[in-house]
């Protein structure tokens, strides 16, 4: 999430991005988002049956349509290219016309754009030829007592948590200059509780721990400051895993992320979070660009212009198109591609694991691999030709 109310020069050393940062070492703003989901399409249930605006008028919605929590639509929906928000509301004006309202849930609102919940956005994406999500626009009209196909499509909301950075983002002058400013009816705030929130997700029960180190636990009974200490825990968790981890392995390591702490807190002296943060960042600055090293090598053993190539070969076709890159190349070809770097992948990581069992450290084994591109390009074709040959391609 970029905004955090625990931004800025008064509040310490954590930054938005910083904060942004550290979490996503534990894959925090995707844990957040997919909370905020759980918890957002319930507390939407509570609008049902009471009035609320709509494009300047009233209705009172009766039914919702689930899109994002529905595991049997996404795959159809993400398919079709097209965006959608997560839900919508169904109901009825008060002179019987039948009414559907888009709805987002967004945890932070600078990551709100407002055409995602268009009315006219919601009508495209229910005209696209979608048999299950069609199926399910015709239950929900059936819970309403509405005919889908009589619907007026109206301008949606966000729904998002009552946060002092969401406020204060409404009210900045970014918003007021971005392509879509939302304005406060764009919006329905719904207030949280922390530990409810936070609780179930991993790096949460560390979060806590950190706080009680800070000696700052009382932060943890508001939104904003339970969301700095669980993008802590779960980004320190994180990075554990990743530095445990050796270069090469298939699995992340299994670590016990409070005892790994305390060793830490002993030994390098780092009795705060913004000293722990520090050291994690220093230490995850040389291991992502070790792995970013590594993932620059599969691509170049094995550039997609190389597979493409070789698919035309066998097909007979022009070449022409061979340095067009994957993004814009057929989905059977993307999803060939993949599964040939999956094999490449795991044949590098053999490779090096081999070197470091020989006595290398990982930068000099990744350095060996990196020298012998060639050859190893050798290899990878035998890969992709095996592969090709296994689907009669």
């Amino acid at each position: 999430m970029r905004g955090s109310p625990l931004s800025g020069p008064a509040r310490g050393p954590w930054s938005v991005a910083r904060l942004q940062r550290i979490g996503n070492w534990g894959r925090a703003d995707e844990a957040i988002g997919r909370r905020w989901e759980e918890v957002g399409l319930p507390a939407l249930a509570t609008l049902l049956h009471v009035a609320r605006p709509a494009d300047g008028q009233p209705y009172t919605p009766t039914a919702i349509l689930t899109l994002a929590d529905d595991p049997s639509l996404r795959p159809e929906i993400h398919a079709s290219g097209l965006p959608n928000p997560d839900a919508a509301l169904l109901g009825q004006r008060p002179d019987g016309t039948p009414v559907i309202q888009a709805v987002d849930f967004k945890w932070s609102l600078e990551r709100a754009e407002r055409p995602q919940v268009a009315g006219a956005t919601l009508a495209r994406l229910l005209a696209a030829p979608l048999p299950g999500l069609h199926a399910a626009l015709a239950q929900a009209g059936r819970q309403a007592a509405l005919d889908p196909a009589a619907l007026v499509y109206v301008d949606g909301f966000f729904f998002a948590p009552e946060h002092a950075e969401n406020r204060a983002w409404l009210a900045s002058t970014a918003n007021a200059q971005s392509e879509y400013p939302l304005a406060p009816a764009d919006v329905l705030f719904w207030t949280v509780a922390p530990e409810a929130f936070f609780g179930p997700l991993p790096g949460w029960d560390l979060g806590r721990w950190l706080a009680e180190l800070d000696r700052s636990a009382r932060l943890l009974d508001t939104i904003e400051g339970a969301e700095r200490y669980y993008r802590l825990g779960a980004g320190f968790q994180g990075a554990l895993v990743r530095l445990a981890t050796p270069l090469f392995a298939d699995t992340p390591a299994a670590v016990d992320a409070r005892a790994a702490i305390a060793r830490l807190r002993t030994r390098h002296r780092l009795y705060s979070t913004a000293d722990l943060a520090a050291y994690f960042e220093r230490q995850m600055a040389a291991r992502e660009a070790l792995q970013r090293a590594l993932r620059d090598l599969e691509g170049a053993v094995y550039p997609f212009r190389l597979f493409r190539a070789e698919v035309q070969a066998r097909r007979g076709a022009a070449g022409n198109g061979a340095a067009a890159g994957e993004a814009s190349a057929p989905p059977g070809l993307r999803e060939g591609y993949r599964a040939v770097r999956a094999a490449v992948r795991a044949y590098l990581r053999q490779q090096g694991q081999a070197r470091v069992a020989r006595g290398l450290t990982e930068p000099q084994a990744l350095a060996e691999l990196q020298a012998r591109v060639p050859e190893l390009t050798q290899h990878a074709k035998a890969l992709a030709r095996r592969y090709l040959d296994a689907q009669g391609g």
